[in-house]
């Protein structure tokens, strides 16, 4: 027994050992395994959102289309991470339209974008760390003409944002018509049926397509604004009963100007007619509203105007500054004073030197004078930059509501110059080279000279010295475009329904003609909520320019700050030059309330008299005298009810009285007894 005993003790120290040895290997198993499975698990999100970095390779090109077109863009990240942007996958990282907005899609700008605010995803199914990957996709022109621009960024979607490098898609929508007014005829006057000379209305065409006579689509015609066909009894010849007139010209290349020329005939009743006029290309676009407005004045047969009105006013006028270069803005400020209560139509002209043409006019229309009330209007006129030079003349003019009589009018009420731009800086050409004069090398009259022999002997030729050449100066290379830019608004705080006019300047470093845009957006808005272009704007070296526009606030206008943004661009709209995203604010605030009046006092209750004691029977009180009723004064408050008084409380019985109430109890009972 000992021995299997020492067996099985051996035996057992032995599975021991190997039980020992299966467990650590065991143990080994468990811990590469779970090694493994860490590796192989997905990593947090906050882990893959160290890992995922971009940095932008290509930025896209500025897409110039026509509404409602649209037009393929491409941008280009590298993946700067340590993780692959695997399509399909976690990984995906798609290019978004930052802070997620979804304003572009609702302007109808996403053609087939992957949601309203996710633009599109790699056209490669893997991009690893170092690689590029491609974004390309759609966008569509909208209806609203104007500059938009898309900032996207890269997003994996539940992870992270990539970084901001401040990457915008920049799409300008334009049909490629602008205009600019250069001048037009002075305001006729007319005996009643008879017809005018020729009216003659100019405009620069500023836009990047030529106005082609004849052609559908690209002829430019000047219309009555906004088809009003009231006044079409007045054509003499006109194309259409909207149409005044066509071009002259059968092309009008970008910068070039047109001529409309036109007649009227006047109607039987004096009176003042204005005919509103503007450029339009038929069934594409309408074109710039530049003012043009023709007044018609017709008097009698007499030649007597129109009744006028019981009515006049003192009219004057400033100007700063007094001198101003072509393309310059100049500041009118005019003065009308009434001397009745009247409603008035008043307005400022601008005639060229000599007076022979209509440069400019602003009229302001309802406007209610008290008497002797001063009333200011300022006007801002962008001179353009092929404007006549000399002395221009300002002319103030007040009509009664409708045109139906003038009130008063003064000519040559201010004076101002126009005077040269600056001079463009002298440019060399890229590739250009200076001459520095004639080679002194010399080969003779035909060539070089032969060997001769002389005396047996062969003469060498003499080398010709080598002047060494004179070295090609390089060219100097163009200034590339600077621009720098500033706004200024006023009132800084406006209500709903209230105006903000800003003046905008740009300053150019070098000479060129480009457009300029002043955009205005709402708090925290993407899309522009106000936008004014201005085309083909020339720039001297280190000239600067300032541009005016007003904005309306709307009745649901936004509360909050406002900025504006101020871009220069291209004339093809194709480069962006400068964009100041935010160059002035101001602020939109709600109406303050009325104030709610003090409430008047309430007065306290009259107390209420004490009662006429009551006679004894038999005898006739003395009667009172009635008292006149008292008028109820007025009052802006309800007197409170006089206070009804509390019931006289009835007395508790006394002691005295329920001691006298038993006695004549018990006498009582003692009477009854006596008798029994």
């Amino acid at each position: 027994m000992a021995y299997p005993t020492q067996t099985l003790d051996a035996h057992d120290g032995g599975s021991k050992i190997l039980r020992f040895i299966a467990g650590l290997f065991v143990v080994t198993l468990v811990v590469a395994g779970s090694a493994t499975a860490v590796m192989l698990s997905p990593l947090s999100n906050n882990a893959r959102a160290l890992a995922l970095h971009s940095s932008v390779v290509d930025r896209p090109s500025l897409v110039t289309l026509t509404p409602g077109a649209a037009a393929s863009v491409t941008v280009r990240f590298r993946n700067a991470g340590v993780m692959s942007w695997e399509r399909g996958s976690a990984s995906q990282v798609d290019l978004g339209v930052k802070n997620d907005s979804i304003e572009f899609a609702k302007a109808g700008m996403a053609v087939g974008w992957l949601t309203d605010n996710r633009i599109a995803t790699t056209a490669e199914a893997i991009v690893p760390p170092g690689g590029v990957g491609t974004f390309t996709f759609s966008v569509r022109a909208p209806a609203a003409l104007g500059i938009y621009r898309i900032p996207v960024r890269l997003v994996v979607d539940d992870v992270t944002w990539l970084e901001d490098q401040d990457v915008f898609v920049v799409l300008a929508s334009d049909f490629g018509f602008h205009s600019e007014l250069i001048d037009q005829s002075r305001h006729p006057t007319l005996r009643a049926g008879e017809t005018s000379a020729p009216i003659t209305v100019k405009l620069r065409n500023t836009g990047t397509r030529s106005w082609v006579r004849g052609t559908a689509g690209e002829q430019v015609n000047l219309g009555l604004a906004g088809d009003n066909r009231t006044l079409s009894a007045l054509g003499v010849g006109w194309p259409s009963a909207d149409r005044v007139a066509i071009q002259s010209e059968a092309r009008v290349a970008p910068g070039d100007a047109a001529t409309f020329t036109f007649r009227v005939r006047a109607p039987s009743t004096p009176g003042t007619y204005a005919l509103r006029l503007r450029p339009v290309v038929d069934g594409v676009t309408w074109l710039e509203e530049a003012g043009v407005m023709s007044l018609i004045t017709v008097t009698s047969l007499a030649g007597q105007p129109a009744q006028t009105q019981a009515s006049s006013f003192a009219l004057s006028a400033s100007i700063a500054p007094d001198t101003v270069s072509a393309g310059d803005l100049t500041s009118i400020t005019a003065a009308f004073t009434s001397n009745t209560a009247t409603t008035a139509l008043v307005g400022v002209e601008i005639y060229t030197p000599g007076g022979a043409t209509l440069a400019y006019q602003k009229w302001f229309e309802g406007q209610s004078f008290s008497p002797g009330e001063p009333r200011s209007y300022p006007v801002m006129w962008q001179v353009p930059t092929t404007a006549v030079l000399g002395a221009y003349t300002v002319t103030l003019r007040a009509f009664a509501p409708g045109w139906k009589t003038q009130l008063s009018s003064q000519d040559a009420v201010a004076t101002f110059a126009v005077a040269s731009p600056l001079a463009a800086a002298p440019q060399t050409s890229p590739g250009s080279t200076v001459d520095g004069g004639l080679s002194t090398t010399s080969v003779g009259a035909q060539g070089a000279a032969k060997d001769k022999p002389n005396n047996g002997q062969t003469k060498k030729n003499t080398a010709t010295p080598t002047v060494a050449p004179t070295p090609t100066v390089a060219p100097t290379p163009a200034p590339l475009p600077s621009f720098t830019t500033a706004a200024t608004v006023a009132p800084t705080s406006v209500d709903p329904m209230g105006s903000v006019s800003v003046d905008a300047s740009f300053a150019s470093a070098t000479a060129m003609t480009v457009n300029l845009i002043s955009s205005i957006y709402a708090p925290g808005a993407a899309l522009a909520t106000y936008q004014q272009s201005f085309n083909a704007q020339s720039f001297g070296a280190g000239q600067q320019r300032s541009y005016a526009t007003t904005w309306q606030a709307p009745t649901d206008a936004a509360i909050g700050t406002y900025r504006v943004s101020l871009g220069v661009y291209s004339t093809d709209w194709a480069t962006e030059y400068k964009w100041t995203d935010s160059a002035a604010t101001f602020a939109v605030a709600a109406p303050t309330p009325s104030p709610t009046p003090a409430p008047t006092a309430t007065s306290a209750p009259s107390a209420t008299p004490a009662s006429t004691p009551t006679s004894a029977p038999g005898t006739t009180p003395p009667s009172t005298p009635t008292s006149s009723p008292t008028p109820t004064p007025a009052s802006s408050s309800t007197s409170a009810p006089t206070a009804t008084p509390a019931p006289t409380a009835t007395p508790a019985p006394t002691l005295v009285d329920a001691v006298a109430h038993d006695r004549g109890r018990r006498h009582r009972q003692r009477a009854a007894l006596h008798r029994l």
